[in-house]
């Protein structure tokens, strides 16, 4: 019963671990997102001036 619970648990923790990726990897992917778009607006402006 106790060897039960213990993969229960690790699983668990598995599971946390893969969800928090999946959550910095979205984040990444937004924040170079945002950069990329704030690159582009700065050669707009300097395009502009």
């Amino acid at each position: 019963m106790m060897s039960l619970f213990k993969k229960l648990q690790g699983l668990l923790a598995y599971e946390q671990s893969h969800l928090t990726t999946q959550a910095i990897s979205k984040m990444d992917v937004t924040i170079r997102r945002q950069y990329h778009a704030q690159q582009i607006s700065l050669l707009r402006t300097d395009y502009l001036e």
